[in-house]
Parts: structure tokens; C-alpha cells; sequence
């Protein structure tokens, strides 16, 4: 008798044990596999992400908690910057700043639970991603919709404009022309009322743009409930930089003597700020350092 059939005699004495040691490893090499398919694609998923930024300014804590709520969309931002503290560095001379892009989160589509992330059109300028070789990955859209009976007038160029993701757009059925309102805080929080135009649609990134939602910043200040109540923003500027604008003042002049008008800048905040730093990768480093040895206490890079 040879080892084949001593082999095949011994598995069917022992069949339920056989079957079980069968299924164990099966099961074992399958795990792996998914494992390993998983870890590609999470690895994927990270290289290929919104990379075209040289710096990312955000409130001080955590960096990694930074990156993953102003890049990758995960988790709750923390506490915003001051606008003001935008404004400043952008009209800064001499620090090499080729583009600075403010972006505020916090709310999420009804119909999905998408981020909204509120920004300017400079977003969709700078590059989503560098190839390996440095080539720069830009956004592709479309302001047309499929039937072509809607035509935007560009990314976000009006206050209630919303630029969608490619993953947004098939999951919610959502094309050029289509409606949408925010959620405040969560699927679950309050709806408001102030409803945005899809004027773009991305094709796909393979990055978390793909299922987020872009609208302007104007627009997304004039939510009502977006505004920071005006005695905190105020003691929020003064904590912040050690006085407080006129132009803040003058604001709450008039809300003391019952005015309205457009949202006072002290009441605007940013989550984070993304940079792109002029010249070549020896000025650029040199420059990060200059900037972030000038950083204010509450601000990290």
C-alpha cells in the first residue's frame, strides 16, 4: 500500500477531524488575504489622498487629529481659528505664501451623511496629489449636467454654489442643477434652511474628496448658526492675539444698538489652512521654518 492510500484510508477514519483542519486553514488563509488586500488598499487610500499642500495651519493639539479631519474627513474638528488670523497671513509680504486655502467643516449632507467642507475656488486649483515622480494630479470636472439641460458657471463661484465628490454624486443621484441642503453637527442635528446648486460635479479622485461636498465659504458663513455669538468671538480674539479689531468693535456697537448686517469677520473661523509655498523644496523647507518659528501659541503646523 502506498503513502497515497495510507493518506486517503487515514483521512476517511478521521473525516470530522479532517473536514474541521480543512476549514481551519481555509479559513486561516483567507484571513491573511483579507488582511492583506485591506492593508493595500488603507495604504492606497493614504498615498492617494489630497497631498498637493506643503503645509496644513490648524489650532493647537493634536497634529494627527489635524490631518485626519481637514485631510481624510475622519473624526471632529477641533476648536477653529479666528479668521482674522487668515486674513493677517494672507496679506503678510515676504513670507513666500504662493496660496493660502481656508476650509471649515462641521456639517454634513441630509441625504448620506457627507462632509461639507466650505472653502474658496482656490481649492480646486493646487493639485489633489503628486505622482511618485512629482507630476501633479488636478482635479477633472464638470459644470454641465449629464442631460445637459443645467449648466453651472464654474466651481463654487457663488455664495450657494456646492462643488460635489464623484462618490456623492453617484450614491445621492445628484448631477448640475441638483438641490441640497445642510445638516448642522450630524445626520441627526438640525437642517437648515439655506439651500445650495450643484455647479460641478469631480471626477474621481480616488482620494475622501470623492464624498465630500464643497461650498463656498460665503455661503457657509451665511448659515444661519455658523456665526460664533459675538461677546465669545470677541473674547476668543482677544485671547487669541492679545487685542481685539475695530472692525470688531464697531460690530459690537451695533449689535448693542439692535443693527444687522453681514457677519462681522470676528465671528468667522477657519479649521484649518492649507499652504503652498513658493520656490524649490530647499526655499520651501527654509520658508516652513521661518513661518512656523512666527506661529501664534494657539496655532500648529
Amino acid at each position: 500500500m502506498n503513502l497515497w492510500l495510507i493518506a486517503v484510508k487515514s483521512v476517511k477514519q478521521r473525516a470530522l477531524a479532517s473536514a474541521l483542519t480543512s476549514l481551519s486553514v481555509a479559513l486561516g488563509v483567507m484571513l491573511m488575504v483579507v488582511v492583506l488586500v485591506a492593508n493595500g488598499m488603507a495604504e492606497r487610500m493614504f498615498v492617494q489622498t489630497a497631498t498637493g499642500y506643503d503645509l496644513i495651519l490648524g489650532p493647537k493639539g493634536s497634529q494627527l487629529e489635524l490631518v485626519l479631519t481637514s485631510i481624510y474627513r475622519i473624526g471632529v474638528a477641533g476648536e477653529p481659528l479666528p479668521y482674522r488670523f487668515y486674513r493677517e497671513l494672507t496679506s503678510e509680504t515676504g513670507n513666500r505664501i504662493d496660496r493660502a486655502v481656508p476650509i471649515t467643516m462641521g456639517d454634513v449632507t441630509r441625504e448620506g451623511a457627507f462632509p461639507i467642507v466650505g472653502t474658496t475656488p482656490d481649492y480646486f486649483v493646487l493639485p489633489y496629489m503628486h505622482e511618485a515622480d512629482g507630476t501633479p494630479r488636478k482635479f477633472q470636472f464638470r459644470t454641465r449636467s449629464v442631460d445637459g439641460k443645467h449648466t453651472g458657471e464654474g466651481l463654487i463661484r457663488n455664495p450657494f454654489d456646492a462643488t460635489i465628490g464623484a462618490v456623492v454624486a453617484r450614491q445621492n443621484g445628484w448631477d448640475v442643477g441638483s438641490k441640497l441642503k445642510l445638516v448642522h453637527g450630524g445626520s441627526d442635528g438640525h437642517v437648515h434652511d439655506e439651500e445650495f446648486t450643484v455647479s460641478g460635479v469631480l471626477a474621481a479622485t480616488g482620494t475622501p474628496n470623492d464624498r465630500t461636498v464643497f461650498v463656498h465659504l460665503d455661503g457657509f458663513y451665511m448659515i444661519s448658526g455658523h456665526e460664533k455669538p459675538l461677546s465669545e468671538a470677541i473674547a476668543r480674539e482677544r485671547e487669541f492675539f492679545g487685542n481685539v479689531s475695530e472692525e470688531s468693535l464697531r460690530a459690537l456697537e451695533a449689535e448693542k444698538a439692535g443693527g444687522h448686517g453681514p457677519v462681522p469677520e470676528a465671528q468667522k473661523e477657519v479649521t484649518a489652512i492649507l499652504l503652498n509655498i513658493q520656490g524649490e523644496i530647499g526655499e520651501k523647507v527654509l520658508a516652513e521654518s521661518r513661518l512656523m518659528s512666527r506661529l501664534n501659541e494657539g496655532v500648529q503646523a
